[in-house]
């Protein structure tokens, strides 16, 4: 079953309401319970780059449509929120 474009914005921004108000509180830090983990990863760039000459590939790897997608998400949210607070 396909979900309207609006009526899954409005579920996402109700999600994100929800999210927000479930994080809203203060972050302490101390560095004496921060637990100290070793690196076990292989450093370098390991995702497959066609011309390493090519700043938009790089690019690209890092602006994945999932997140232009939370964008846009993000955007129309923010601006009920704006829309709604300026009636």
């Amino acid at each position: 079953m396909e979900v309207a474009l609006s009526e899954y914005l409005n579920r996402r921004c109700v999600e994100e309401d929800i999210q927000n108000d479930f994080n809203n509180f203060e972050w302490g830090i101390n560095p004496d319970k921060i637990p100290k983990f070793g690196f076990t990863g292989n450093p370098g760039i390991n995702v497959k780059i066609e011309d390493p000459t090519n700043p938009l590939e790089f690019f690209e790897q890092l602006l994945t449509d999932k997140i232009i997608e939370n964008i846009v998400i993000q955007t129309i949210c923010r601006y009920k929120q704006i829309s709604v607070n300026t009636k």
